[in-house]
Parts: C-alpha cells; sequence; structure tokens
C-alpha cells in the first residue's frame, strides 16, 4: 500500500553491494566496565556487518586511559576522541569514533 501512494520506492539506494557504507553508535555506558567486557561485543558485531565508522556515547573515558587499552579489532589504533571531564567526582559522557584501518 505504501509503495503505491507518494512516490516511495521500495530500496531507492544503491544497487551495489560492494560499496556500502555501514555504521553504528552505541551508547554504552563505560568502554572499561566489566573488564572491558564490551569490546569483544563490538568486535564481533563487527565481524558480522563490517562497520566502517563506529562510535561510542557515554564511554566515561579520561586522558588517564591510553588507546592501547581500548583498541578494537579491525580499526584504527588511533581513535578519535572526546574524554568526559571529571568536575563532580563522577565520570559522565564522553565519546570515542573509530575508523577502519582501510581509510587511514
Amino acid at each position: 500500500m505504501l509503495l503505491l501512494i507518494a512516490g516511495l520506492e521500495s530500496n531507492p539506494g544503491p544497487k551495489n553491494k560492494t560499496n556500502k557504507l555501514s555504521f553504528a553508535v552505541w551508547n554504552l555506558e563505560s568502554i572499561m566496565a566489566r573488564n572491558k567486557s564490551k569490546i569483544p561485543v563490538i568486535e564481533s558485531l563487527n565481524e558480522v556487518f563490517q562497520y566502517s565508522p563506529f562510535g561510542l556515547c557515554e564511554t566515561y573515558l579520561t586522558n588517564d586511559v591510553a588507546d592501547s587499552e581500548i583498541s578494537i579489532s579491525g580499526f584504527s589504533p588511533s581513535p578519535f576522541r572526546a574524554d568526559c571531564k571529571d568536575t563532580t567526582g563522577r565520570k559522565k559522557g564522553g565519546f570515542v569514533f573509530f575508523t577502519r584501518k582501510i581509510f587511514l
């Protein structure tokens, strides 16, 4: 029914699947929590979906954490980071943006 009204296309995207861009953003509430157990989950998701960029919100990272501690297989070892500011004694916020090695 939707295809008949307003000129909607069923899939207006490109036909060539080899050039697709797949990305994700996850509000994970601390990448270091639970012995960094969320990193293998991200690596598993990346194996299936082959994300080009991958963003993480609410990382709770500060400049005390090195890039090597949050390294994710398949992505550049130097992610773009916006670490949180610890102004109230409790870490909040932060963002990390990973890109695939092939893009760099």
